[in-house]
């Protein structure tokens, strides 16, 4: 009885519910619609991630931004007209009043006209839809979300997502401290490819010492663009491998700001702050500020960051508008170039007994961009930079002792040295008595005008790139010897007495230290380029220009009574390239080059140097390195993915090499081929339940086509082996290494990553990156020779060849997985998550500064190890 009480009960509330429930439906207000898409006015093309905005008498009613075909949709209960706007990065605002339909079948038509003074000259790829489609060669444009997801402690770790890069580990744990390669190049310190932020060069001095040293921090960066095709012609003075653009973050025209905590495992903490938008309607300042600090994959490997930005807009005119940016950057590592041997890194791979070892940085720059719209035709751009940069490392010299005396070492008992055939058990260690410090800084000042003039070509659309820059570069370089591991001052000079043996008397002079060096490098460079684009017809367009670069460098021996030389180098780098929409979301590239690195420090010396040759007694003089780049590939734009596929061919000529010995030599001929290929499959759209696919990957084959080279074998003073015959004899000098693959070049590099947001505000993200074996010297050294070969000294003694210091062999293959994920709550509140190298694989990044024909601890670097799991966590607030 009761249970049929119950149900009638439920029957009727349910009853009366649903009844509510309909009154109420039927006495709302019916629902409005507003529908529409938004292409760019100039290339018609849909603009996908504007915002459109929705108000009723100023007060914002409705949000949303268009999707990949540039639709919107939004619904209100008004029925009376109301204010429709849109914004887009690079474009004109767009407002309309606009009255609600209550049928969503109407589609409103909204074209924005690009606004060319929107800051597009910190740009190489640019926002515009249909500009990434239409260049004529490769590239790629890490977008703020890939970065946000990626989550990178630094940069290196987002570029090595990037075709085409491959990127060499140091020990240093905020990635201050660039090295990548583009297509087989070296990837020592990045010093064959152009590094910019916001379109203005950052290396320390660009022509004579381009190494990176400095690095942005990637919390600063908004987006990073990576291009190796024929329009890097535009750019230089490093054209060989590509350039690379650093994006930061545009000042904010309203008031808000950001803050992100993040810490982590080996000690990883990281603050950065930003706010902006407290100036008025021509007036836009940003404030950022950064600081960073880690403990390091390995012992006594500290390091901390504060990096400082100041950037305004000045919109001075409707037409005219200033851009300036104040950077300071200071750090301070327990930075070291003492690796591993072969004992400490299947023993220990975090070993360093290096406590001593600092790298300090001081960088501080000022950048500025005046942008001027002349008419609707032409637009006119200058900028103007300088920068300040001064890095002391202080390192102490190695020795080698057995493991068995290891603790007696860290005890701090002296403990006896030993030779690097002496043992298998070999620890590199510091020798507790004397350092060196490599010092150098850097002056840098550049003005360069450009202009960008739209016109018609024989009834076609063109468009004229012409510009020049001045650049002025000082560079200061010594070596100073320390009296003991903590030594900061370091001496260049010694006394020495010489007694005169008839009259007895004593004299003293100063004269320089064996190892001591102290010259000054200054280059003054004039740059200019034109490049012509003709829009042929709707689908097919051309790119031709050239780039001249005419500079004087000059260096100044100190410590050789102040001896003066210069060299002049006029080089003119032509380019061409064409772009073909054969379909309508397929579209064919190609293009072709001239590749230029300008003489360094490392070689500009040497011509002015005796090449010790008994017969001539002539002086070496290095040619400057050239290259014919050549590219053909396509590009294809669906909705449910994007990607692009290039085949590549590097001839180059004259390449410098240092091949793991201690003189440089103009190497011969290299030619790197290949195969790049990367992009997005957005399964998501099949099917809500499935990941979206990312991926890039390399194949490469580097080789010398032909060249000499000093042997690793043939440095030591007992160097003998036996003949065929069993006849002892000495070491060749030189041997062919044509053929051989160059150092550094992994033959496959894979990124594979699953990615995933959901609308509730998570996004996961899953990637597997495999880099394959590569060789670390150019006579590709296999780990078998390594480890077994032997040779009989001037006494008929066997000796092993290089030991077990660890500077010679391959780099093994390894991979590593990475984990990331991210919650939004709101707008203003994420949290998020990585974990990088999963599985803390250990592996061999480097063989950094290992000289395999230079015994001597100090003189080789051994082993270093790639990054080992690091696991961070953080939250940002928005306001």
């Amino acid at each position: 009885m009761m249970q049929g009480d119950c149900r009638k009960l439920v029957l009727v509330l349910l009853f009366l519910w649903l009844n509510a429930y309909s009154i109420a439906w039927a006495q709302a207000p019916p629902r409005h619609f507003i529908k529409g898409v938004v292409k760019a006015a100039k290339e018609s093309e849909p603009i996908v991630g504007a915002t459109v905005i929705l108000l009723e008498k100023e007060k914002i009613i409705g949000v949303t931004s268009t999707n990949a075909q540039g639709l919107f949709l939004l619904q209100t209960s008004q029925k009376q007209p109301l204010q429709l706007k849109v914004k887009f990065i690079g474009y004109n605002d767009f407002s309309v009043q606009i009255t609600p339909t209550l049928s969503p079948q109407t589609t409103l038509e909204i074209s924005l006209k690009e606004n060319n003074l929107t800051l597009s000259a910190v740009e190489i790829i640019g926002d515009a839809p249909g500009s990434y489609r239409k260049l004529p060669g490769t590239a790629t444009r890490l977008k703020t979300e890939d970065i946000q997801m990626i989550a990178p402690v630094g940069t290196q770790e987002a570029l090595e997502y990037v075709p085409g890069v491959n990127g060499v580990g140091d020990d240093g744990f905020g990635n201050s401290r660039l090295s990548i390669g583009i297509r087989g190049l070296n990837p020592r310190r990045s010093a064959r490819v152009l590094v910019l932020e916001d379109g203005v060069p950052i290396q320390p001095a660009a022509y004579v010492y381009p190494n990176m040293y400095y690095n942005p921090p990637v919390e600063r960066l908004e987006e990073i663009e990576v291009i190796k095709g024929s329009g890097s012609i535009k750019y230089g003075p490093q054209t060989m491998g590509g350039v690379i653009n650093y994006i930061t973050r545009r000042p904010r025209k309203d008031f808000g700001g950001m803050v992100m905590l993040t810490g982590g495992t080996n000690g990883y903490a990281s603050a950065f702050a930003e706010i902006g938008g407290w100036g008025n309607n021509k007036v836009h300042p940003e404030l950022q500020l950064l600081y960073k600090r880690g403990d390091g994959y390995r012992e006594n490997n500290t390091f901390e960051q504060i990096n400082a930005t100041l950037k305004t807009n000045i919109i001075a005119k409707e037409n005219k508008k200033l851009y300036l940016k104040y950077n300071l950057n200071m750090e301070d590592n327990q930075a070291t170039y003492t690796g591993l041997t072969e004992y400490s890194f299947r023993t220990n791979p975090r070993f360093n007994p290096k406590k001593n070892d600092e790298f300090k940085v001081f960088r501080t720059s000022l950048d500025a961009i005046y942008e001027v719209q002349i008419n609707k035709h032409l637009v006119a751009v200058t900028k103007g930079y300088a920068s300040y940069f001064d890095r002391d490392w202080w390192r102490e010299d190695d020795m080698f002792i057995r493991a068995t005396s290891l603790g007696a070492y860290l005890n701090g008992q002296e403990v006896e040295a030993q030779n690097y055939t002496s043992a298998t058990d070999l620890v590199r260690v510091g020798n507790g008595q004397t350092n060196f410090g490599i010092l150098r800084t850097f002056a840098t000042a550049g003005i360069e005008q450009n202009y960008n003039y739209e016109y018609q070509l024989f009834g076609k659309g063109a468009t004229l790139n012409i510009g020049g820059r001045y650049h002025y570069e000082r560079f200061m370089d010594s070596f100073k010897v320390g009296s003991s591991p903590t030594d900061r001052e370091g001496a260049l000079y010694q006394t020495v007495s010489v007694t005169d043996s008839t009259t007895g008397a004593t004299t003293q002079f100063r004269e320089a230290l064996p190892r001591a060096q102290s010259r000054t490098f200054t280059t003054t460079a004039f740059s200019f380029y034109a490049q012509q684009n003709i829009q042929f017809t709707e689908r097919f367009s051309m790119r031709l220009g050239a780039r001249v670069e005419a500079f004087e460098q000059e260096v100044v021996d100190k410590l050789q009574g102040s001896k003066y030389n210069d060299k002049t180098t006029v080089v003119v780098l032509p380019g061409a390239g064409f772009n073909f929409a054969a379909l309508t979301d397929f579209t064919l590239f190609g293009g072709v080059h001239r590749g230029f690195t300008p003489p360094q420090s490392g070689s500009f010396s040497l011509p002015f140097v005796d090449n010790g040759s008994q017969n001539t007694g002539s002086t070496l003089d290095l040619a400057a390195e050239k290259s014919w780049n050549y590219e053909l590939g396509f590009r294809v734009n669906k909705s449910w993915g994007n990607f692009e596929v290039a085949g590549f061919l590097l001839d180059i000529e004259d390449m410098v090499a240092a091949a793991r010995s201690a003189v440089f030599l103009n190497l011969g001929k290299v030619r790197s081929t290949g195969l790049e290929a990367g992009g997005s499959i957005k399964l998501s759209r099949l099917s809500a339940l499935l990941p979206d696919i990312n991926f890039a990957y390399t194949y490469l084959q580097s080789k010398v086509v032909n060249a000499l080279t000093p042997s690793h074998l043939n440095s030591r003073y007992d160097a003998y082996r036996a003949d065929a015959s069993g006849t002892l004899v000495a070491v060749q000098d030189t041997i062919d290494i044509s053929g051989n693959d160059m150092p550094y070049a992994p033959n496959h590099t894979l990124n594979i990553g699953l990615a995933k947001s959901f609308a509730f505000g998570l996004s996961l993200r899953a990637d597997f990156k495999f880099v394959s074996q590569s060789f670390s010297d150019f006579e590709n050294l296999t780990e078998g020779f390594v480890q077994n070969a032997t040779y009989l000294d001037a006494n008929g003694n066997e000796r092993k060849y290089l030991g077990f210091r660890g500077d010679a062999g391959p780099i093994p293959a390894y991979y590593l997985i990475n984990l990331s994920a991210s919650y939004s709550f709101n707008k203003k509140w994420r949290v998020f998550a990585t974990v990088k190298n999963l599985l803390d694989n250990i592996y061999i990044s480097s063989r950094l500064h290992s000289h395999p024909s230079r015994p001597e601890p100090t003189a080789s670097s051994g082993i270093l190890v790639g990054a080992r799991r690091q696991i961070n966590a953080g939250v940002s607030w928005s306001f």
